[in-house]
């Protein structure tokens, strides 16, 4: 699970698309995510220690790292006296990692599970397999967006990112 992951623009659902209309982002705020995702790498860099996970995700639109521990909330304040809680649980931290999250969205709050789980695809090759499921609380609106990542060896391209 440990590793540099990047992005597979070309597999599965890479657009965040339905995730951020479930949201209630804007449709120009969308399509800029869109444009630069297709434009710059996407990056998770995981590390995993002793029930501890260290994520980072990295691209043009977000510079976000979190410091997890298994079975223990987070919660994250945020502008406007707002709060995200956070949690992360395991069954085998070697090969998968569900996050949950509550968050608020420009249209009331959302329940967010992100799974994380390392799989061989039909070459062989391990991937990281990234199950998005938004919930938006007040319409019951869902989304599910599934991505893939591919292990990423060197150094990231600075440039390329948000900061």
């Amino acid at each position: 699970m440990s590793g540099t992951w990047v992005l597979d623009k070309k597999r599965g659902q890479p657009s965040m698309r339905g995730y951020l209309e479930t949201m209630g982002v804007t449709d120009i705020a969308i399509e800029a995510h869109e444009k630069a995702e297709l434009e710059h790498e996407t990056y998770h860099t995981i590390d995993w220690q002793n029930q501890n996970f260290k994520i980072k995700k990295l691209s043009r639109v977000t510079d976000l790292e979190l410091d997890l521990r298994l079975g223990s909330e987070l919660s994250q304040s945020l502008p406007d006296n707002r709060v995200k809680t956070i949690l992360a649980t395991s069954d085998d931290p070697t090969q998968s990692i569900k996050i949950v999250s509550r968050l608020p969205t420009m249209n009331g709050m959302a329940n967010v599970v992100d799974t994380k789980t390392l799989q061989r695809d039909e070459a062989g090759t391990l991937i990281l397999v990234q199950t998005l499921v938004i919930t938006n609380e007040r319409s019951g609106a869902t989304n599910t967006t599934t991505r893939y990542f591919l292990p990423h060896q060197g150094e990231i391209n600075r440039a390329s990112t948000a900061k």
